[in-house]
């Protein structure tokens, strides 16, 4: 097990392969195992770095409030630990938030994006506007983690999957998971509520890495994928077909297949 310390909070992170480095930034409310798919297939090429960001334990489970800002912070400090001067950076949702500010921010350390959902952003929201809970944090605060995680996580695949034996089997795997490993409604709610509070709409033309968006056919996050792609200088858009939000798990073939062929024609996969 190895964790990386950023201001006293500690990420946990595992690391797989060789090669250039890939990092793996996971959605709300997944961790790390969101990618049980892409890191085997991945650590053939690259040296995957995937990790649980705060809140999602063994991480530490922050319950106060943070930005997007120190999520990405949390990314670095943790490259930083292994040696990592320049990546691939993948993220799903809220990952995929964390790495399109990294993308603007520091487009020297990020070779390529990969974004899964890849909204920007909606809209500038008040310091008294954020600290309200939207319906979904809400959700979180009333039911609790045991009342609202498996609601949410069917929330973000299409339904057909949802109720398959594979797709509920992969899906009560992540609540058991953050039963065990000491997840909380409080925590989850402060990673919604740091993505909530950044909007890099109005950033998008300032891009100067490779991008790729993919969606889900059923994506809820497609108009804000849509977006993105078109406003990002040479973005690449790729729709997923019957799938949802965590494409990446729904049919991982025809996902690794996308990010592959993206990677290669951008010269970035190692042995092509």
């Amino acid at each position: 097990m190895a964790y990386a310390n950023n201001n006293g909070i500690r990420t946990y992170y595992e690391v797989s392969g060789r090669g250039p480095a890939m990092v793996l930034l996971h959605a709300n409310p997944f961790d790390l195992n969101l990618f049980l798919y892409q890191i085997p297939h991945f650590s053939v090429f690259f040296t995957v770095i995937a990790l649980n960001m705060r809140g999602y334990g063994p991480s530490d489970v922050v319950t106060t409030p943070f930005t997007l800002s120190d999520l990405a912070d949390d990314v670095y400090a943790v490259c930083k630990q292994e040696g990592v001067t320049e990546a691939i950076v993948l993220g799903v949702s809220t990952g995929s938030g964390i790495a399109l500010l990294m993308g603007l921010d520091r487009p020297e350390f990020c070779q390529a994006l990969i974004l899964v959902g890849g909204g920007s952003g909606k809209g500038t929201v008040s310091p008294q506007e954020l600290r309200r809970p939207t319906a979904r944090m809400q959700q979180y605060l009333e039911k609790g983690l045991e009342g609202f995680h498996l609601e949410h996580l069917e929330n973000l695949v299409r339904p057909e999957f949802a109720t398959s034996e594979l797709g509920g089997y992969l899906l009560r795997m992540f609540v058991t998971r953050g039963r065990e490993l000491g997840w909380t409604a409080e925590g989850i709610v402060e990673v919604l509520r740091a993505r909530r509070g950044t909007d890099m709409t109005a950033r998008l033309g300032e891009m100067k890495v490779p991008t790729l968006v993919i969606n889900g056919e059923f994506d809820n996050g497609l108009a804000g994928g849509t977006r993105t792609a078109k406003l990002t200088p040479g973005a690449l858009h790729k729709m997923l077909p019957s799938t949802g939000h965590a494409c990446c798990i729904e049919d991982p073939a025809t996902f690794d297949a996308l990010v592959l062929e993206f990677l290669e024609d951008n010269r970035l996969l190692p042995g092509h």
